[in-house]
C-alpha cells in the first residue's frame, strides 16, 4: 500500500524510507513489482515476524511465490496441493490438489 502512496514523489532510491523491524513498519513494505525494490530490495523483506495464516490441514510447504502483479500469493504444499492466497488479507481463496507427492 505504502508504494502506491509514495510513487507519485518518491523517484530517486536515497528518498525511500527504509523499513524498520517493528510491526508498525510492515505497512511501508513495497511489492516485489515496485520499480524502487530493484534498486533496494530490503524493501520488500519484512524482518520482523509479522502474521501466521493456517490451513485446514497442517503441512509443511515447500515453496512459495508471489504473482507478477503482487496480489496473490501460491504456496505448494507436502501433501502435493497448491493453494492461492489474498495478499491483502491473507485468507486462502482456492486449493487445487496438483500432486500426489509433495510440491518442491
Amino acid at each position: 500500500m505504502r508504494w502506491f502512496l509514495d510513487r507519485t514523489w518518491k523517484n530517486e532510491v536515497g528518498e525511500a524510507s527504509m523499513p524498520q523491524p517493528v510491526y508498525e513498519a510492515s505497512l511501508d513494505l513495497v511489492p516485489p513489482a515496485a520499480p524502487i525494490m530493484k534498486a533496494n530490495p530490503v524493501t520488500s523483506v519484512c524482518t520482523k515476524f509479522v502474521h501466521s495464516s493456517v490451513n485446514k490441514p497442517r503441512c509443511p510447504i515447500n515453496a512459495c511465490r508471489w504473482t507478477p502483479e503482487g496480489k496473490r500469493l501460491i504456496t505448494g504444499a507436502s501433501t502435493g496441493e497448491f493453494t492461492l492466497w489474498n495478499g491483502l488479507t491473507f485468507n486462502f481463496e482456492t486449493i487445487l490438489q496438483a500432486h500426489d507427492s509433495a510440491v518442491s
